[in-house]
């Protein structure tokens, strides 16, 4: 086992972190995806006791993230937020503050309704539907997965589908764990937020599986 895993993908290195993200190395950039933040706070709204330590949580796991890994960018491949503003997105407000040198780029997804000029005010780079840098396509949900028109050598990152992946423990228990799923050109990230879960999937006999189980990266 290893707490991180490094692949190479058209002619780039990321590293996958156990903290449900990956740190491209040639653009010392991390990449994650379905943050969800304020999804706690929809919840509170609704009357369901969520704890608000949550969203905390997994801002502080990724300043540890920027400052372990001296990232310069910051890539959310959709559903950074979740809804309408609420408290908790205060919270994040005065969390960029923090951090104003970073360059913080969010490619659009479904629950990431908020006013345009929202984002310009935490200086965050909005993208929509795609982005591309160099060989690397971003969208939030994987509409063409190993689509034969993809440019030869060409990846796209994705989210969306909150991967993971079940594994046998003994002739009768099983768990399920968030992983990255590699296809030939299609990475398909785990959700980031705590409070999101994840969704298992069925790999194809070509496809990677890269688990996140007790802080490690495991190659499945």
């Amino acid at each position: 086992m290893n707490p991180t895993f490094t692949i190479a993908i058209a002619g780039n290195h990321f590293v996958l972190s156990p903290l449900k993200l990956m740190y491209w190395t040639e653009e010392k950039a991390i990449i994650l995806s379905d943050m969800h933040l304020g999804k706690t706070g929809h919840f509170r709204k609704a009357g369901i006791a969520v704890p608000n330590a949550i969203n905390e949580d997994d801002l502080h796991s990724l300043l540890l993230a920027i400052e372990m890994f001296e990232a310069k960018k910051i890539f959310v491949v959709g559903d950074m937020f979740h809804s309408i503003a609420n408290k908790e997105l205060h919270a994040f407000a005065s969390w960029r503050k923090q951090i104003p040198q970073i360059d913080f780029h969010l490619i659009k997804g479904n629950h990431d309704i908020l006013p345009l000029d929202w984002y310009e005010q935490q200086a965050i780079m909005v993208h929509h539907p795609t982005w591309q840098l160099g060989k690397i396509l971003f969208e939030h949900e994987p509409t063409h997965p190993q689509n034969a028109s993809i440019q030869d050598g060409f990846c796209t990152f994705s989210g969306h589908l909150h991967p993971g992946i079940r594994l046998k423990l003994g002739n009768r228990q099983s768990l399920q764990f968030p992983c990255f799923h590699v296809q030939t050109n299609q990475v398909t990230l785990p959700a980031f937020g705590r409070f999101c879960g994840s969704v298992p999937i069925k790999p194809g006999p070509t496809d990677q599986v890269y688990a996140i189980v007790n802080q490690q990266i495991i190659a499945i």
